[in-house]
Parts: structure tokens; C-alpha cells; sequence
């Protein structure tokens, strides 16, 4: 998947704030690895089938559980937010409900966290169009193809200051701020590490690695863990 600012590929290198923190987790346990960016679908695809190893950053849902052991504490946190054309006048009020109305663009696979998820799920929702990108989404807002979008706060703006369109959208509101952690599959190889990454993800923490990553990537909007 292409998930900047938390994971992405640049200059034919894999880049991110999440991905430099499984990296240095992967180096101290000096385990080999090959990181892979690629749809969030097809990623999930093999993590049920085992022919990925791991995924990340993923959040804990019903149907992940059954298929993917999780790091006990997050890699990082998700701002799960909504968005609008500057130029609209769509206003929330707290209800989903009332924007049943409007249609909505978000990735094809994504979890949009539990508030947007079951909305869309009981019919809340009807008008719900899928991409393979949040790229693709904030080029279909940005062109009348939908009216509201759904996606990570982080990646919208990332992708917008990279399109030179910050302006174009507004933030409608945060739905929801959710852990998002390292998953491995139950069904790879990896399924070993769980215990091994926790070990050394704490010392991450502990050492002040996390706080550096967060830091050179994010600045003074860095998330707390």
C-alpha cells in the first residue's frame, strides 16, 4: 500500500515514519526482511493466506483477528477524519445519519475505524465509492466525483502539500483517533516474532527511538505512543 506519510515509496526506496520503526525493530532482531508496497487488499489477501508474512500499520478489527497476530502495543495512531471541498458548506453535527445523502470516497480494503465502518455497514451510508489509492480519492474529490472523504488526516495532508491543493479541502472533522499496530500472520513464517518484536518495540520506546522517528517525520505534530 501507499500510505505516506506512514509508509510509501520514493525514488524507488520504501520510506515512512512506521516503516523506519519496523526497520530498526527488524535490525536489532537482526532478522531478515523484504518490505513490499502494494494495494491494502492484495496485502490483506496474503496475510490470510500466508503468503505475506506481515502487515502494518493495521488496526485490531473482528475479521483481522482470526487471521493476524498483533504487537501488544501500537506502532502508531490513525486520525480517521473526514473532508470537504473548501468550497462546500457540508457541516457534521455529530450524526453520520445526516450525510446519508452525500457520497463518499475512501480505499478499497481500508478500515475507516468502527464509527464509519458500521455506518457504512447498516446502510448509514449508501454512497460509498472505492479506490486502490488515497491518491486516487483526493483526485476524484478534487474533480466533483464525490463529495466527502474519507481518510487518515496525515495522508490527506501529506498528498495534498505534495499536489499543491492544501487549500482545496478542509478537514470536516476527526471521526476517530485509533492504534494502528504490527501485524503478522498467523498462517507466515514470521509468526514467531510477535513476542520478539514486543521485546524490542519496548525498548524502543524506552530509548527515545520512537520519539527521533516521529520527530524528523512529523515535527511538532508528532503523536504521542
Amino acid at each position: 500500500m501507499s500510505f505516506p506519510p506512514y509508509a510509501y515509496v520514493e525514488s524507488g526506496q520504501v520510506k515512512g515514519f512506521v516503516v523506519d520503526i519496523v526497520k530498526e525493530a527488524m535490525d536489532r532482531l537482526q532478522q531478515d526482511y523484504e518490505l513490499v508496497v502494494q494495494p491494502w487488499a492484495r496485502s490483506l489477501h496474503e496475510m490470510k493466506t500466508g503468503k505475506g508474512d506481515g502487515l502494518f500499520p493495521m488496526f485490531i478489527t473482528e475479521d483481522r483477528i482470526y487471521f493476524t497476530e498483533y504487537s501488544t502495543k501500537p506502532l502508531t495512531y490513525e486520525y480517521k477524519s473526514l473532508f470537504i471541498r473548501a468550497s462546500d458548506a457540508i457541516q457534521y453535527d455529530g450524526d453520520l445519519a445526516l450525510l446519508g445523502d452525500y457520497r463518499f470516497c475512501r480505499v478499497r480494503g481500508y478500515s475507516s475505524g468502527p464509527v464509519f465502518d458500521q455506518a457504512e455497514l447498516n446502510g448509514t451510508l449508501p454512497y460509498v465509492d472505492l479506490a486502490n489509492s488515497s491518491l486516487q480519492n483526493i483526485q476524484k474529490i478534487l474533480h466533483n466525483r464525490c463529495q466527502i472523504l474519507v481518510d487518515d488526516r496525515n495522508v490527506a495532508a501529506h498528498l495534498l502539500k505534495r499536489l499543491k491543493q492544501s487549500n482545496e479541502l478542509s478537514l470536516l472533522v476527526d471521526l476517530e483517533r485509533i492504534p494502528s499496530y504490527m501485524g503478522f500472520s498467523k498462517f507466515g513464517k514470521a509468526k514467531s516474532l510477535v513476542k520478539k518484536f514486543d521485546k524490542v518495540h519496548q525498548g524502543m520506546l524506552n530509548d527515545g527511538t520512537i520519539d527521533k522517528i516521529l520527530s524528523d517525520y512529523l515535527g511538532d505534530h508528532s503523536q504521542s505512543q
